[in-house]
């Protein structure tokens, strides 16, 4: 037997956003290309970091450049520990 009652609905953190992050998508995606594969998301990592930064949602919590760089690229020259 399941719960008497229908759970609550989220609130969605897009719902009232006017969305800025759809318009660093659309360009991340005409500069990645038809083939969106790791390489183009790589060489592109400046767009698809940017789709990141438009969006207003969880800027405390943001990667350094250098983290973010690396999850875009998987450049391993990135992983070094700096000081």
């Amino acid at each position: 037997m399941g719960p008497s009652q229908s759970p609550s609905l989220l609130h969605s953190p897009c719902a009232d956003c006017t969305k800025p992050c759809m318009l660093a998508l659309d360009r991340a995606l005409q500069l990645s290309g038809p083939q969106l594969d790791a390489r183009a998301v790589a060489e592109h990592a400046d767009a698809w970091i940017a789709i990141r930064d438009a969006c207003p949602v969880g800027t405390d919590e943001r990667y350094s450049d250098a983290q973010l760089r690396y999850h875009y690229s998987k450049d391993a020259s990135l992983l070094r520990v700096t000081r």
